[in-house]
C-alpha cells in the first residue's frame, strides 16, 4: 500500500490542480478559450488556486516540523496550545476594540509557544 501512495499523489496532483481550475460558477473552459475565459481562469481562479496550495503546503510542513521539533507524532497546535493563544490575542484585540486582529492573534500564538 505505502509504495503505491507516491506515484498515486503525483499523477493525481495535477489532474485535480487542473480540475479546480476550470471549476466554477461561471464555466470557462481551458481548451475553449475567449476573452472572458482568459479573465476568470488567469485572473481570479488561478491565483486562489495557487494560494490554496501553497497555504496547504505551508500547513503541512509547519505540522512536520512541530512533530520533528517535538519528537511527538500527536503533536499539533491543539495539543500543544497555540490555538488557544492566538484566540486569545484575538479575543484581547476584539474586547480591546483594537485594529489588527489577526496580528494580535499571531501574538498570542507565538506568546503561547514561547511559554
Amino acid at each position: 500500500m505505502r509504495k503505491f501512495f507516491w506515484p498515486v499523489i503525483t499523477l493525481a496532483w495535477p489532474i485535480v490542480f487542473i480540475l479546480c481550475w476550470q471549476s466554477g460558477a461561471v464555466e470557462a473552459n481551458l481548451f475553449d478559450r475567449n476573452e472572458q475565459a482568459d479573465l476568470i481562469l488567469y485572473s481570479v481562479r488561478l491565483p486562489r488556486l495557487l494560494l490554496a496550495a501553497i497555504s496547504g503546503a505551508a500547513l503541512a510542513l509547519t505540522g512536520a516540523v512541530f512533530q520533528a521539533i517535538l519528537r511527538n507524532s500527536l503533536a499539533d497546535p491543539y495539543v500543544l496550545g497555540i490555538s488557544g493563544g492566538a484566540a486569545l490575542g484575538a479575543t484581547l484585540a476584539v474586547l480591546l476594540a483594537l485594529p489588527g486582529i489577526p496580528l494580535f492573534a499571531f501574538v498570542g500564538a507565538l506568546g503561547s509557544i514561547a511559554l
